[in-house]
């Protein structure tokens, strides 16, 4: 269901606290830093076939009025996209003379703010979409895609454009960053060295284990060094958003229904996965793994793997890219393949749906403006201009069909993932996955350290989403 709320309700409902395990003391996917890509546009990119760039249209509000366009992302990344972007003949010719301004590196405490205090930004990007779209102070944009030339659902990946809907509604097209979701990422010198076969990863949680026996290491005084897999860091952190859950994906179940607003934790499924990831986290040692993390640079997003100091890791198609402009060395020994899955389930090929979006604001005074910048976002301009400066991919096939998958060691196994993936992970909309996030990691860490079973864990986290969905009046 669509509820309004309050201003008070609404941030109380749907404040975001940035959810991450106490383990990996990671920050939020939404503020990692990504690679300047220094490899040219090969020729087959150059003649992409993408739609055209959006016609201009007449600025909905007055020029003097400038239109606010917010983004998680941090200046060195997406806002240097932006600054491309903006200087080209199309982006001119859609705007007109209507000021826009970018601001990057917003907080979700500043959206949820202003969208509760009645000055919204006209639209934004990287932000918890469902606490949105859930709280009807979005513009549905089915009436825009049903009359756009430049924008229909069948020229994206299905999983991809799941990300903007809800109940029956579209609240925003792929756009900017919103590729595959998930991939088991791997330092090839860190397998061989431990006296593995890089070249046939693991297929199986149990296949996944042994190599992260063999490559842990300790020091004399018994700190750990070097980790074989860690399973709450990176997309294991948490549940997102924006993104399949990756246990989800793996096991092959879904776990919230917006139709019915049932949950599904307390499962076979999510038992079993505690209990296997326990075993990763016992062989460490949770005090150890917490002073792991403590140490300067490797609590950070990617901070352990970019140092190797972290074997493996589940992550998506950005990686890449990511890691080429941070340490061409370790780029050179990076690859991927596809994330483990129960024994029970070897042989499926797991892929995650997910990615970004543009919402679009009601009360602001630029809706159609926002929508074709939007739109206009999707296309090749914009695509070559993200995927040349920080590596980040759209959902459009056309355009992926067009990208050498050799410009980034690793991006080859992403590249065929979303045709050959036999099982996809969905982006479920549960309009308290804010919560989910938050109290998730608290729950499993507690498990860890044994103060609870895996089927105590499980139960409990079912009980506490269900009471909290009923106490935010979504339950039905």
């Amino acid at each position: 269901m669509v509820k309004k709320l309050t201003r008070r309700d609404f941030l109380k409902g749907a404040s975001f606290v940035a959810a991450g395990s106490l383990l990996a003391a990671c920050a939020p996917k939404v503020v990692a830093t990504s690679a300047v890509a220094t490899t040219p546009t090969t020729a087959s990119q150059q003649v992409a076939a993408t739609a055209p760039a959006p016609t201009a249209v007449p600025p909905a509000g007055s020029s003097a009025e400038t239109l606010e366009f917010w983004v998680a992302w941090p200046q060195e990344t997406y806002g240097k996209c932006w600054d491309t972007l903006v200087q080209t003949d199309e982006y001119k010719q859609l705007v007109g003379g209507q000021k826009v301004e970018l601001k990057p590196g917003v907080t979700e405490d500043s959206v949820l703010t202003a969208v509760a205090g009645g000055t919204p930004p006209d639209g934004a990007s990287n932000v918890n979409y469902i606490d949105y779209m859930a709280r009807d102070v979005l513009v549905p944009i089915d009436a825009y895609i049903d009359a756009s030339k430049v924008v229909k659902k069948a020229d994206f990946l299905d999983a991809q454009w799941n990300v903007g809907s809800y109940l029956g509604k579209q609240y925003g097209v792929p756009a900017i960053e919103c590729f595959v979701q998930q991939g088991l990422t791997y330092n090839e010198k860190l397998v061989k060295d431990a006296g593995l076969d890089p070249s046939t990863p693991p297929e199986t949680w149990d296949d996944l284990y042994v190599w992260h026996k063999a490559i842990t290491k300790f020091d004399n005084s018994g700190n750990v060094k070097i980790i074989g897999y860690n399973p709450t860091d990176f997309m294991g952190q948490t549940i997102w958003g924006s993104s399949a859950w990756d246990v989800s994906t793996s096991w092959g179940f879904d776990w919230y229904d917006e139709n019915t607003t049932k949950f599904n934790f307390n499962n076979d499924s999510v038992i079993d996965y505690l209990n296997t990831s326990k075993k990763f986290v016992d062989l460490v040692g949770m005090d150890k793994l917490t002073a792991f993390y403590n140490v300067t640079g490797q609590g950070s997003w990617g901070g352990a793997y970019y140092s190797s100091t972290l074997a493996s890791m589940e992550d998506g198609y950005w990686e890449p890219g990511e890691i080429h402009g941070i340490s061409p060395d370790l780029s050179a020994v990076n690859t991927a393949s596809w994330i483990p899955v129960p024994a029970s389930k070897k042989g499926t090929k797991a892929q995650g749906g997910g990615g970004h979006i543009v919402i679009i604001f009601k009360g602001a005074k630029h809706n159609e403006l926002m929508y074709k910048i939007s739109e206009w976002l999707t296309t090749k301009t914009p695509c070559d201009v993200n995927f040349k400066t920080v590596g980040w991919l759209p959902a459009r096939t056309a355009y992926l069909d067009t990208v050498d998958p050799n410009t980034y060691k690793g991006l080859d196994f992403f590249l065929k993932s979303y045709k050959e993936a036999t099982y996809w992970g969905k982006t479920l909309k549960c309009p308290i996955t804010s919560f989910i996030g938050t109290v998730y990691p608290q729950i499993r860490e507690d498990m860890y350290r044994g103060k609870t079973t895996a089927e105590q864990a499980a139960a409990d986290l079912q009980t506490r989403v269900e009471t909290e969905l009923k106490n935010q009046g979504f339950a039905k």
